[in-house]
């Protein structure tokens, strides 16, 4: 009787073991950063499990969605995750375009507008779209679909201005990223390229920026230049290629990342890496548009630089001499140095190849995966 009482409590614990908590999947898998260690449904994971953005900021994971932010923990011990709390107050019903620390801060750019959380709870504008915010300066950095909008310090009112595209070919004021070395200079990334801002060589810039919807115009100068790498123009059943002014491998910037002195352009056509000695680039495998020997136009498969098999980059970590990379194909990590690529894909246990986000705890350290379909954990060896 007692060996029977010992084989149903074994089989119990086996089966919660199997089944794992209402809110999410976590399962351990040692610490081989080629596997996943945990999973996580997010609890509306019928309709809200699309993670958008991530931030790993005040010892929790700020997931961005489709429709809303939540505040979870990681037990890297454990391998699991654990819901702290859905943050209703920060927007209303709305996707999450990106997430920031500032300091004790979060800062959130959605589909709504602004909203940051500070110690006195959660501030929000609806200000309409913003791709994403950027406190620079004494001024905070709103880039959307028709320019960048500026909230300066203690006025109340977002003050438009716009530029002009880099191309005739792509016209666009479209606005999608930002980034800044902490002092006056400033990347934005658009839909067709970069722009770099000098703000220390116009000091009276933020005097010029006037309210109302027109805004204000803002031609390029000697404050500020446009970027953009070599694109192909099919017209009329032909085929120009035009050059541009930088080693950019594509045009429409996806995500800016800082790291130390150097910045990191997400592209729809691979990952550019910008510093001091110049630039370098990760990109996988993609189509072009090219000419038959019948004299029309079709799409050629080009290999990349890196054994990944989709040129969109949506997201990079970098970490001890590697770069994380959010593919439509995975998450890949690559050398840096010889460029040699690995990918988990859901054969390695994430819950959807579509990755869109990423987010890293140094300490563990630990590397978190936002997908279509929810979260997921690697833990990365301190000896790699």
């Amino acid at each position: 009787m007692a060996r029977l009482i010992i084989i149903m409590l074994l089989s119990c614990f086996v089966l919660a073991g199997c089944i794992g908590g209402g809110q999410g999947n976590n399962r351990s898998a040692g610490t081989d950063e080629n596997n996943v260690n945990a999973t996580f449904d997010l609890p509306e994971k019928d309709k809200d499990n699309f993670v958008t953005a991530l931030c790993f900021a005040k010892g929790s994971l700020w997931v961005g969605t489709e429709k809303s932010i939540y505040e979870v923990k990681y037990d890297r011990a454990k391998s699991a995750f654990e819901l702290v709390k859905k943050h209703s107050a920060a927007l209303e019903n709305s996707k999450v375009n990106s997430i920031r620390s500032d300091n004790e801060d979060i800062i959130v750019a959605s589909q709504e507008g602004y909203s940051r959380l500070s110690s006195q709870g959660w501030v929000r504008q609806a200000i309409g779209n913003s791709n994403d915010v950027l406190p620079v300066h004494k001024a905070l950095w709103s880039a959307t679909n028709s320019g960048i909008e500026i909230l300066r310090q203690n006025a109340g009112d977002w003050r438009q201005f716009e530029v002009a595209s880099a191309t005739d070919y792509s016209p666009t004021k479209k606005m999608t990223s930002l980034a800044t070395d902490g002092t006056m200079n400033v990347w934005v990334g658009t839909e067709f390229g970069l722009h770099h801002f000098d703000l220390q060589s116009y000091v009276n810039f933020m005097s010029k920026l006037r309210s109302g919807g027109a805004g204000t115009s803002v031609d390029t100068g000697s404050f500020w230049k446009r970027y953009f790498g070599d694109y192909q123009n099919p017209t009329g059943g032909l085929l120009a290629t035009e050059k541009g002014n930088c080693p950019l491998s594509g045009n429409f910037i996806v995500k800016i990342r800082r790291d130390g002195n150097r910045f990191l352009f997400c592209t729809k056509r691979g990952l550019n890496v910008f510093a001091n000695n110049g630039w370098s680039s990760f990109i996988g495998t993609g189509s072009v548009f090219a000419m038959s020997d019948d004299g029309k136009l079709e799409r050629r498969q080009k290999p990349g630089n890196i054994d990944v098999n989709t040129p969109e980059v949506y997201d990079v970590i970098p970490f001890q001499n590697k770069l994380y990379l959010a593919t439509r194909s995975g998450m890949a990590s690559v050398n840096e140095a010889d460029k040699k690529t690995k990918v988990i894909t859901m054969e390695e246990g994430l819950p959807s190849d579509r990755v869109r986000a990423l987010a890293l705890d140094a300490q563990g350290p630990t590397l978190f995966i936002g997908t279509e379909n929810g979260l997921a954990a690697v833990h990365i060896s301190p000896k790699n």
